[in-house]
């Protein structure tokens, strides 16, 4: 179906174009377009799959109504193609051909290769297409294949019949096959029937329990209309774990609220707490910080688990390249200066910030932090949370702070101009100062610190070193495969054709030990600018993100789109981490 949303999306009145020719063929009415056109205002689907979605239109008419909306300029002559139905094509195919022609191949351009036959012309490859007048499929399909293409017409069913017989393909049962699996794994949906008011204690222990063994980072409790689903996060990933009536959430939500020093008689108001874990099955301190927030089907909880025990506070352990790790120590063991770690949430930050402090906290230096919240508790570190309402802010507590005498100090986020001051000033007066800014590179974090006032003069100076980050998927080692990347795939990656048969690709295909995901932890990918003389320089200029980010990269600085590469190249993850990433940089 990507040929609908790839015509339609371009300019809106396409979108109204096809609605009238359907309109015109009898395949839908007036009245349907216009409902239609109401609903899909609402989302980012295109008018094409609403219309099948809401059951007023077949697939293959739309199909063949936004083939005549595609310019004549990009099409080739109907009287060539060939229209065949997929069960005189079943016989037909070669088997030997779809070792060479993957499943991701194919649907990336919705095709299925057929024969190779020989002639006195040369070798001819014939391929089912949804879209014979694809040219950037076609000229794909010839540059992997070296021979003349014959494109012959299939509907989008009977390509959806030859993908599953060929090669197994059936997403949907896939997909839910694995959430099945996941479930019965985990088991907490095998014990609601047996759960009631007065057990419910024992269930919510299962759940942490449950919750901790599969390293989740995130337990969300959602009331929807019909029932409430619990979801763990897993690697970044959300998977539904089991689905609970509403008699038995209510006293699950006031039992997390009890153990939360939550007001339990409060529903209309969103409120937060912490919850101290201990576990005979769990040897190790872990920490819950619990936000409750009202909803229209009733109050949503979001559980955050800080599992000191199971995360490794080191910087040798968060997937750096050992360049990189020399950098971080080098600067750390400076008396001053700014270090500055950039990314969105959930990229994995605050690991970083504990991994540099766990780094240097030998007892000798006077360490101190600043956060919102306090989220590891570590021995020899002075820890202090912010608290707004009473004036307690970043900037309030840095200015007392001081006197404190700290050789370095940790505050947790840089977001206005008063705490970005002091923190430089207090840089040049001789203090280690590191911090977090939200911005999406390094470059970037430059100009937000000089768009929240800090004069260049001061900046310049004090900042030491910048590091973006972001947090990438690791293959499950238990059931990792080796897959063939198309050349879209490989050109999106950043990958030259020339050179992926220098390297193994690998792609996880879910088993027990990674919960039938594929993935197995998660580990970071850096980009670390170190401020030079001639930064520095730029910096004095006010000079644009790109004149930095560039000098940057000409004195060595590694990429994360590179960086992810270079994990997907030794085997560490997958391909289509890359192309993920690519999407969010």
């Amino acid at each position: 179906m990507s040929i609908v949303g790839d015509v339609e999306a371009g300019a809106r009145p396409k979108r109204s174009l096809l609605g009238e020719m359907l309109i015109e063929r009898k395949h839908i009415t007036r009245e349907q377009l216009e409902f239609a056109l109401k609903v899909q205002r609402g989302s980012n689907q295109p008018l094409g799959r609403m219309l099948m979605d809401l059951g007023y239109c077949e697939e293959k008419h739309v199909i063949d109504t936004l083939m005549e909306c595609v310019p004549r300029r990009n099409r080739e002559s109907d009287s060539d193609v060939e229209e065949r139905e997929a069960e005189d094509l079943e016989s037909m195919v070669d088997v030997s051909l779809l070792q060479k022609y993957t499943l991701n191949f194919c649907k990336e351009h919705q095709l299925m290769p057929i024969r190779m036959d020989v002639n006195k012309g040369g070798k001819q490859l014939s391929v089912a297409m949804l879209d014979p007048r694809d040219l950037n499929a076609l000229h794909e399909l010839r540059f992997v294949a070296n021979v003349d293409i014959t494109p012959l017409q299939i509907d989008p069913r009977g390509l959806r019949l030859l993908w599953k017989k060929f090669y197994n393909d059936n997403p949907e049962e896939e997909v839910e096959d694995r959430e099945n699996k996941l479930r019965q794994q985990i088991g907490l949906e095998a014990m609601l029937p047996r759960v009631n008011e007065r057990n419910i204690p024992q269930f919510l222990d299962a759940v942490f329990l449950q919750a901790v063994n599969y390293k989740v980072s995130d337990i969300h409790m959602d009331p929807w209309r019909e029932s409430v689903v619990l979801r763990f996060r897993i690697d970044g990933t959300l998977y539904p774990v089991c689905e609970m009536s509403d008699n038995l959430y209510k006293p699950l939500v006031s039992r997390v609220k009890i153990l939360a020093n939550m007001d339990i008689s409060e529903h209309r108001a969103s409120q937060e707490g912490r919850i101290e874990l201990s576990h005979e099955k769990i040897n190790r301190p872990v920490h819950l910080r619990v936000a409750c927030i009202p909803t229209h089907f009733g109050e949503r909880i979001a559980i955050r688990l800080l599992d000191s025990g199971g995360v490794e506070h080191k910087l040798e352990s968060l997937g750096m390249e050992d360049k990189d790790i020399e950098t971080f120590k080098r600067v750390l063991t400076s008396p001053r200066g700014i270090i500055l770690i950039t990314g969105p949430t959930g990229s994995g930050k605050t690991t970083t910030l504990y991994s540099m402090l766990n780094d240097i906290n030998d007892m000798t230096r006077n360490i101190m932090t600043i956060e919102d919240p306090v989220e590891y508790i570590t021995h020899g570190i002075g820890q202090i949370q912010i608290q707004e309402k009473t004036g307690m802010t970043y900037a309030g507590i840095l200015r007392h702070l001081l006197r404190q005498n700290p050789d370095v100090v940790l505050v947790g986020e840089i977001r206005d101009p008063e705490t970005a001051e002091i923190a430089v000033r207090a840089s040049l007066t001789g203090h280690l100062i590191i911090s977090t800014v939200h911005t999406d590179d390094t470059a970037s974090a430059v100009s937000r610190m000089l768009d929240l006032g800090v004069e260049p003069y001061l900046l310049a100076p004090a900042i030491s070193l910048v590091v973006s980050q972001r947090l990438v998927r690791k293959i499950c080692p238990s059931c990792r495969k080796r897959v063939y990347p198309t050349i879209r795939d490989q050109l999106t990656a950043g990958l030259r054709p020339i050179e992926v048969d220098n390297y193994k690709f690998y792609a996880g295909e879910g088993c027990k030990n990674c919960a039938f995901t594929g993935y197995k932890g998660v580990t970071g990918i850096y980009e670390v600018m170190v401020i030079t003389k001639g930064i520095r320089d730029r910096i004095l200029q006010r000079s644009p993100v790109v004149t930095i980010r560039s000098l940057a990269l000409r004195q060595g600085m590694m990429t994360l789109r590179d960086a992810a590469l270079k994990k997907a190249k030794q085997g560490e993850i997958a391909l289509d981490e890359c192309l993920r990433l690519n999407y969010n940089v």
